[in-house]
């Protein structure tokens, strides 16, 4: 049995997931703020990858 306050693994994967999703999202709109609109867009794909991720991880 899990000890008190320990999280299982799935719901920290999500959580890591979520926070490097949160980290290319913020990525993505700085790209686009210094005109890098290629990297943007790219930073923003691979954020879209984590929602699909968390998404299928979550059923």
């Amino acid at each position: 049995m899990a000890a008190a306050g320990m999280r299982k693994p799935l719901d920290v994967l999500l959580s890591d997931i979520d926070f490097l999703n949160e980290y290319l999202l913020e990525l993505s709109e700085r790209f686009r703020s210094e005109g890098n609109t290629e990297e943007a867009e790219r930073a923003n794909d691979w954020a879209m990858l984590t929602d699909e991720i968390t998404d299928r991880l979550s059923e």
